[in-house]
């Protein structure tokens, strides 16, 4: 809901007064233009920047997009953390990683390179079984299958 900077200031702030300022705002970006994004979203007034890589499981969009465009998920970290760190507010605005996190070493790499966090979806939702054949009748009627989440 927002095209620029301005914008997205002006988002931010009528969540705020919606929530009558205690909900933190989150800004959710792809990794694309990371170091420029994430500074945008600080600018604005985000507590928390989301930056979610292109390895993510929900293939919502063009496969040319899906396969070839994005920087990698634990790459874009550094790239989040630098900015952060310019800003003065690593640390204080929270860097949330998501899309492509598979693993325990993908959290520990992610944590290390300066995440505050992970966020895990598409590997959890394997695990507790939501693409089991079982299911198939149930994802027929949203008009889905199983594995489509």
């Amino acid at each position: 809901d927002w095209t620029g900077p301005d914008d997205l200031t002006i988002k931010i702030n009528e969540l705020r007064e919606i929530t009558d300022w205690e909900k933190p705002i989150y800004v959710k970006v792809g990794a694309t233009r990371t170091y420029y994004d994430v500074k945008l979203a600080v600018h604005a007034g985000a507590d928390v920047v989301v930056v979610d890589g292109m390895q993510g499981g929900t293939a919502a969009t063009q496969e040319v997009f899906i396969e070839h465009v994005g920087i990698p998920t634990l790459a874009a970290v550094p790239q989040a953390v630098q900015a952060l760190q310019e800003l003065d507010v690593h640390r204080k605005v929270q860097l949330i990683v998501s899309g492509g996190i598979r693993s325990g070493a993908d959290v520990a790499k992610a944590l290390a390179l300066g995440a505050d966090a992970v966020a895990i979806g598409t590997a959890a939702l394997i695990a507790l079984g939501d693409n089991h054949p079982r299911y198939a009748a149930e994802y027929e009627k949203l008009g889905s299958a199983a594995g489509f989440y």
